[in-house]
């Protein structure tokens, strides 16, 4: 009874689909429910892995050597630097892989009983499992007036395009990060991520023979980004060519402040640092995906569906977070460290960074979460 009833549903998706003078919305899922609950399970889980990474990946960039980089004044030389970091911080999209070949599996099942296009799962089956989030920032840091202190500003971007700018509209610098295509990776994958924020520092404890220099301080940063997959095929039906593509993205944003306390110490050509931080972020993800065919000649045998969407946001201890508010019960800590090579006004920088949480909260967390960062900064 339960395979005759999968015909007749398939009968009924075909007639609606051949009789129709344009394009008709499909639904997927007619034969196999069970397989729109898989899909949105594997976003879900992916936006939670999102929700996690981002925060890190913002707070990772601007790290400098030094705890304290010096005054502009007083001074007998003013103290400031800026220069590029590039980075990148690890994240599963094993929920995201999921439920691409999930929809291409069901299109596939559902196209096939209506005699139209379909699409090669294996596009979506070669979306790693593991993958590096990238980022890359403008960094700026200038030294205190009297005080000890100093301020970072930075600007992170997977691929910055000026262009994207006005002057007559400040906002669209939001606008300014690029996408980044993977298809080198075997898919048709892209990734942009923009960030932008700045951290202030106060200098206790001066770096003073075998005494390193202390430091404490606070930041802000506001990130957005998308991490989309497409998977697109033509072939030819009743003498006609048809274009059959399959889209899935997850957008996100989020505000991060943090308190952070920093240890360094210049042994001359090398400087040693470390240091721990404590990031609250307000996160929200979006994700969505659609298909639609396309024949040149024949629109009956056009059909999309490209209203699937949802969004998720962090749950901490108490319910604030649920409605797109700072929680201080999902603090996540991190500890950091790196060396830096100290060149003539130059300074190379690595660094590595990992979220505490993340070796013991499994409710929260897959796997570790880890960074690392590149830096190259000119200072005076």
């Amino acid at each position: 009874m339960k395979s005759f009833r999968k015909y007749i549903s398939a009968a009924i998706l075909f007639a609606s689909a051949s009789f129709a003078f344009s394009a008709t919305e499909v639904n997927i899922f007619a034969l196999n429910p069970e397989a729109e609950e898989t899909v949105t399970n594997g976003l879900n889980d992916f936006a939670k892995e999102i929700m996690v990474a981002a925060p890190e990946a913002a707070t990772q960039m601007n790290v400098w050597q030094e705890a304290h980089i010096g005054n502009l004044f007083p001074s007998i030389h003013p103290h400031f630097g800026g220069g590029l970091s590039i980075g990148g911080t690890a994240i599963n999209m094993t929920g995201f892989k999921t439920a691409a070949v999930e929809v291409a599996n069901q299109f596939n099942t559902i196209s096939a009983a209506m005699l139209g296009d379909t699409i090669d799962p294996v596009i979506f089956e070669k979306i790693p499992e593991k993958f590096v989030l990238p980022s890359a920032s403008l960094d700026l840091r200038l030294g205190g007036f009297v005080m000890p202190f100093d301020i970072g500003i930075f600007v992170i971007m997977t691929n910055p395009n000026i262009f994207a700018v006005h002057l007559n509209d400040p906002s669209s610098i939001y606008n300014m990060s690029q996408a980044i295509n993977f298809k080198f990776l075997g898919f048709d994958g892209s990734i942009d991520y923009f960030s932008i924020g700045g951290d202030f520092r106060i200098r206790l404890l001066e770096e003073d023979g075998a005494v390193p220099a202390v430091s404490v301080g606070a930041g802000y940063a506001y990130t957005k980004g998308n991490i989309k997959a497409h998977a697109q095929n033509e072939s030819e039906i009743l003498s006609t060519t048809q274009t059959t593509t399959i889209d899935m993205g997850m957008g996100y944003q989020t505000q991060v402040i943090f308190i952070q306390g920093q240890v360094s110490k210049d042994l001359s050509i090398v400087s040693l640092f470390a240091g721990a931080r404590g990031i609250l972020s307000n996160t929200t993800c979006d994700w969505s995906w659609a298909f639609q065919t396309d024949n040149d000649t024949v629109d009956a045998l056009d059909f999309y569906d490209n209203d699937n969407n949802g969004s998720v946001t962090a749950t901490g201890l108490s319910d604030t977070h649920k409605n797109g508010k700072w929680d201080f019960s999902g603090i996540q800590p991190q500890v950091f460290a790196g060396l830096g090579f100290n060149l003539p006004k130059t300074q190379l920088t690595f660094s590595v960074c990992a979220d505490v949480r993340s070796f013991f909260d499994k409710g929260n967390y897959t796997d570790f979460i880890w960074s690392g960062a590149f830096g190259l900064h000119f200072k005076i």
